[in-house]
């Protein structure tokens, strides 16, 4: 896998991440985290019954992103493994709440 491959994957988890947060805050609290600091996201996605569980996913991802963004070198093909698996946990995680509140 190329080095753009590898950022590629650890990009779209982020974007991933940040979309299923936002999306069990919005159907639980009907309010999302909008500000600068990213640590909002996460305390809000724990104020969530499904999201005490979860929010781990997402404060893996915050932790990686200067990372991910920002040195992509640094970058591994496993450490891009580990942070699809965290989306697809919190993914499915926003895929229950919402079957469960629809």
């Amino acid at each position: 896998m190329t080095r753009t491959e590898v950022r590629t994957r650890a990009l779209h988890a982020h974007a991933f991440l940040t979309a299923a947060g936002d999306s069990i805050c919005g159907a639980v609290l009907g309010e999302r985290a909008a500000g600068q600091d990213h640590g909002d996201a996460v305390a809000m996605l724990r104020r969530t019954e499904p999201g005490k569980r979860l929010a781990q996913h997402l404060a893996r991802l915050i932790d990686s992103k200067t990372e991910t963004q920002y040195s992509p070198l640094l970058l591994t093909e496993a450490r891009a493994a580990d942070l699809l698996k965290a989306a697809r946990r919190l993914v499915d995680g926003m895929d229950d709440v919402l079957r469960t509140l629809s």
